[in-house]
């Protein structure tokens, strides 16, 4: 069941601005690879030397570049390099809002003469495309950003749209993201592939709730995480000892120290845990497990796999209610207002206090997660890579 024969050999271009851990975005690149490696694809994956990858998998050659001054040259010189050596036949941008994953692919793309297939993952820059070029060049001025920053931010933004507007290929997750991809970006072909969750995150023991919510995922404004904290003050002064697992990195250390004075101001250290991000798969099931509720206030998302992962598990989720989410998770989850506390604080407690209601989302929740399965992705990314020729 492999490609067509065009299609032998692609090089994934996975470098991320974000911190070197493995969140949404990373896993779900890493999901396409390993479906494309099953399908007997010879695939090459780059990403900055400090990312955490597992690369032991059949196919799936991963190299690290260093990261440091010059990154964008030296992203590129590897890139390029990569695409020769191993011959590919195509490049996978796995973010399109990434300058450092676009650039390098399409300088490398275009002096190869290969074919680039690009990721759009979420919305998130749509205040920026709805401006023409003259009205970001208006804004900057008027923001009096540095010149050299101007110049580099238009040279993506540019680069962006035409990326957008002449791929035969862009990959989504979700007939959200792929609207957005068709009506905002004029982008001509797009295929929505979804995503998958391994069958290792069904396997949750029946432990013993040691949470009765838990949190999954960057620590960062984008998330909600103000909105969580807020909401459980609430849920703290009905329940004095409710507690809420927090599992994830911070992207900003001036924004993680300021949700840490929250907490200490709301007198909620003894409510709250904060584990840090956990590398481990299993033992994030079992915290997962371990818990009774999972809350996921974010404010942009295009897919989560924290929510798939987390339904897998069987756990009623209390979700934002924003458009990929409400798409692809509304029949099953509570859906609440985005950034409002008090509805999410009470959307929360009256589901910890119903049993009946969380032994039903369970049953509804695994039955969603086994509907997103790697068979499904697999054969919609084939479909996907072979347009490109």
């Amino acid at each position: 069941m492999g490609l067509s024969s065009k299609i032998q050999r692609i090089t994934f271009v996975m470098f991320s601005p974000l911190s070197p851990e493995l969140y949404g975005a990373e896993r779900s690149c890493l999901s396409l690879a390993k479906g494309l490696c099953d399908l007997g694809l010879k695939v090459t994956l780059l990403a900055k030397s400090s990312t955490t990858i597992d690369a032991d998998y059949p196919g799936l050659n991963v190299t690290k570049v260093r990261d440091g001054s010059l990154r964008l040259m030296r992203f590129t010189a590897s890139t390029l390099l990569s695409v020769i050596k191993t011959r590919s036949d195509a490049i996978y941008v796995f973010n399109v809002d990434f300058e450092e994953s676009l650039i390098p692919a399409y300088i490398a793309g275009a002096i190869s003469r290969r074919k680039v297939a690009i990721g759009v993952l979420d919305d998130w820059m749509r205040r920026f495309d709805n401006r023409t070029m003259v009205e970001l060049v208006r804004d900057r001025i008027v923001a009096r950003k540095e010149f050299r920053s101007t110049v580099r931010f238009m040279v993506f933004h540019f680069l962006r749209r035409f990326a957008c507007r002449t791929s035969r290929a862009c990959i989504t997750s979700s007939r959200t993201v792929a609207e957005y991809a068709q009506t905002i970006l004029r982008t001509p072909r797009v295929y929505v592939v979804g995503r998958a969750v391994e069958e290792f995150w069904f396997d949750c023991d029946n432990l013993t709730p040691t949470f009765d919510a838990i949190y999954v995922g960057r620590i960062n404004k984008h998330k909600g995480i103000e909105t969580l904290i807020q909401a459980w003050k609430i849920v703290s002064e009905a329940k004095h000892d409710a507690s809420l697992a927090v599992v994830g990195s911070y992207d900003s250390e001036n924004y993680w120290e300021k949700i840490r004075t929250m907490v200490k101001a709301l007198g909620l250290e003894e409510n709250v845990t904060f584990t840090g991000y956990i590398d481990d798969p299993e033992r994030v099931r079992e915290l997962l497990c371990s818990s009774k509720i999972f809350v996921f206030p974010s404010r942009r998302e295009g897919f989560s796999n924290a929510v798939l992962q987390a339904m897998a598990t069987g756990l009623p989720c209390v979700l934002s209610d924003i458009p990929a989410l409400r798409e692809l998770y509304s029949e099953v989850a509570l859906m609440v207002t985005p950034s409002d506390p008090q509805k999410f604080a009470y959307t929360i407690l009256d589901l910890l206090d119903d049993q009946g209601k969380r032994d039903s989302l369970k049953i509804k929740s695994i039955a969603l997660a086994r509907k997103m399965n790697s068979e499904s992705l697999k054969r919609k990314t084939k479909f996907a890579f072979e347009r490109l020729y």
